[in-house]
């Protein structure tokens, strides 16, 4: 991510890219022979993920209907993600439900570009019956280098439901 070195899985690069609005996509630059500074493992080169400068304030969000047959029996779902960024704060909202049968995911991702991080949180779920699911989260930074945050998420238990979370962090090379 301009030009810094970022080891992320397929899934998490996918929700990386679709954190991001495609107003601050500058360009996205594949490279299959990426100069000796980027060091690919492998035959399969390098993405270089160029942002536009960063804007002060932001808020924007998407909505991911869905309709499905399955059995002959008519599937629903309806997620909503909401981003809000002011100054020093950073807040965001995802919510989703929907009809019996259910599978999906609820992902964040967080770069933190002046600390030379990225945080991502994965969680994948299934089960029987009707569902719904929350998450939400607020940063503050303090300074530029120093910022603190906090998330909860939501999603009650039914009976034949499994759940899974993957949170990690990990640490942009120059």
């Amino acid at each position: 991510i301009n030009d810094k070195r970022v080891r992320l899985s397929g899934t998490a690069l996918i929700g990386l890219l679709r954190s991001y609005p495609q107003s601050d996509l500058q360009e996205i630059q594949i490279l299959t022979t990426p100069p000796a500074k980027y060091e690919a493992e492998g035959n399969a080169g390098v993405l270089n993920i160029i942002l536009k400068k960063a804007k002060n304030d932001f808020f924007g969000g998407s909505i991911a209907p869905r309709l499905r047959l399955r059995n002959d029996k008519v599937l629903y779902s309806l997620n909503t993600n909401l981003n809000y960024k002011k100054d020093k704060v950073t807040a965001y909202l995802q919510l989703g439900g929907g009809s019996s049968g259910y599978d999906g995911r609820l992902d964040t991702y967080r770069t933190y570009p002046k600390q030379g991080t990225f945080h991502s949180s994965e969680t994948a779920y299934s089960g029987q019956g009707p569902y719904f699911n929350f998450r939400a989260g607020l940063d503050y930074a303090f300074t530029p280098e120093l910022s603190m945050g906090a998330s909860i998420s939501y999603s009650p238990q039914k009976e034949n439901s499994r759940r899974e979370n993957d949170s990690r962090d990990y640490r942009i090379l120059s």
